[in-house]
């Protein structure tokens, strides 16, 4: 089967946007196929009927990815180039994307979502220790919010053993150092069992804002550095607001074996 594909940088979070139509049944086979081809691949979402939007992904797990819908209204863009404001469907959440152009001729976005984040706390235990940490639970993806003070436990082996408990779509673990507004993304899975030390997470940035917001009592304005670069996150009583740069670098095509 050829497939045809763009390959995305969405603040280095590499985003593969499969054009080729895909069954949702193959679609985790056909991720992790891309994935091994594509070494600098971080998720794959694939393209369906619009559906009323001008443009609609869903990701291979079937989870909210804030990134792959700056990388949706990027591709989108190439073609549209003076269309102001871009509806994007991912994964079955409403995004409004809004490109801005900068001084260096690149495209930066922002991102509209309502505010709908439930903020809660997760424990677990792990070599006799107990752990307790802030979770905010968003529309398709969930992210604990830990301190880096407070991280000295195996993430990845954490990671999933709370996204079995809870039965999470897909689960972050954002380590924040609040001195610094620094960012590390770990991001699981389950469905389509993807493990990644992400170099920008753009729902884990949300995440992260709405818990501020919420924690603090106050709007909250922040530049956020994450290992692949900055994204923005505005969050108040009703919004989300994230921004940051997404380019089409290429399109590409595989063949890939359906058994």
């Amino acid at each position: 089967m050829n497939i045809d594909y763009y390959v995305i940088n969405p603040t280095e979070n590499i985003t593969i946007l499969v054009e080729t139509p895909v069954g949702r049944e193959l679609q985790p086979f056909v991720a992790s196929e891309l994935l091994l081809k594509e070494k600098r691949g971080e998720q794959v979402g694939f393209i369906e009927e619009k559906d009323g939007y001008d443009i609609c992904v869903r990701m291979a797990g079937g989870e909210f990815c804030g990134n792959a819908a700056l990388s949706a209204a990027a591709l989108y863009l190439k073609d549209n180039p003076f269309k102001s404001e871009i509806s994007v469907c991912l994964s079955g959440k409403s995004v409004s994307i809004k490109p801005i152009q900068n001084p260096e001729s690149k495209f930066k976005f922002s991102a509209y979502l309502q505010n709908t984040a439930l903020i809660g706390d997760v424990s677990f235990e792990t070599e006799n220790k107990k752990y307790n940490f802030p979770i905010v639970y968003l529309e398709g993806i969930s992210h604990i919010i830990a301190e880096k003070s407070l991280v000295d436990f195996d993430s990845e082996k954490v990671i999933k053993q709370i996204s079995s408990d809870i039965n999470a779509s897909a689960l972050g673990i954002m380590i924040f150092e609040k001195s610094t507004n620094t960012l590390t993304p770990l991001v699981f899975v389950p469905e389509s069992d993807t493990l990644y030390w992400e170099n920008s997470c753009a729902s884990g940035t949300a995440a992260t804002g709405a818990y501020l917001f919420f924690s603090t009592g106050k709007n909250i304005s922040l530049e956020v550095k994450e290992p692949g670069g900055i994204l923005g996150i505005e969050a108040n009583k009703d919004t989300l607001i994230l921004s940051g740069n997404a380019v089409v670098e290429c399109k590409k095509q595989a063949n890939i074996s359906i058994l």
